[in-house]
């Protein structure tokens, strides 16, 4: 990176208008290993689609029928390879602390042979917990819908985004790629098992607690994330 990348980037560089970063982390490293300008930074985050209204209700509906969803009840969704750095045990341990929380929390994505038997004890240990295995894109995409909390409390995924494009409140770990340039008011910030706990408490205490972060969300995803304005952005 400090060699023939850097080489290679600092011959382009009289030659760019910009120089789009994904991240902080990114814009960071750029500017560190590349020796690329601030001037010539520009955040260009990864974005999602938006459904139109009525298909998103539509698809909302469906899949909490599916589910077998109360009105009232939340849908927590937490997905992807589920390996340690996904913190999934954590997240399903501190779910399980708060039994009065009306909430189904489903889990969708792969387990890895060396966390399956901890991870299906404590999924098989909560009634709320639904486990659905591997999805494709497309079907991920229409669950994100009835959603209401995306849980993310690991590391850091590019569901994130579709999740917020979704309408969906997010709780994760107060990543700098988020907190730098994605905080719309729409995320609970959660680093230990407690903390994931006490959001939970806080939901069964205020039902209605996600509802102004689900529209900041939508706010995040008109304003930020929607690729029809990031494809824009390339002509003006």
């Amino acid at each position: 990176h400090r060699g023939l990348y850097r080489y290679l980037i600092q011959k382009t560089l009289p030659y760019l208008e910009k120089y789009f970063y994904i991240g902080e982390a990114e814009r960071q490293f750029s500017v560190q290993n590349y020796g690329v300008p601030e001037s010539l930074m520009e955040f260009y985050p990864l974005g999602g689609t938006l459904l139109p209204e009525e298909e998103y209700k539509v698809v909302r509906s469906k899949r909490r029928a599916e589910l077998g969803l109360a009105e009232g009840t939340a849908l927590l969704i937490h997905s992807g390879k589920l390996d340690s750095l996904k913190r999934t045990d954590a997240l399903l341990r501190s779910f399980t602390a708060v039994p009065g929380l009306d909430a189904r929390l489903v889990v969708i994505g792969s387990i890895p042979e060396d966390r399956k038997e901890l991870l299906m004890s404590l999924i098989e240990a909560d009634k709320r917990v639904v486990y659905l295995g591997w999805k494709s894109g497309a079907e991920l995409q229409e669950y994100l819908c009835a959603c209401d909390l995306y849980c993310q409390p690991g590391g850091v995924s590019a569901t994130m985004q579709n999740a917020v494009c979704r309408g969906c409140a997010i709780l994760s770990a107060p990543h700098e790629a988020y907190t730098v340039n994605l905080d719309y008011g729409n995320f609970l910030w959660v680093k230990t098992e407690e903390e994931m706990s006490a959001v939970f408490r806080q939901l069964q205490e205020d039902p209605e607690l996600l509802d102004p972060l689900r529209e900041d969300s939508r706010r995040c995803a008109r304003e930020l994330l929607d690729y029809r304005k990031l494809a824009a952005r390339l002509y003006q």
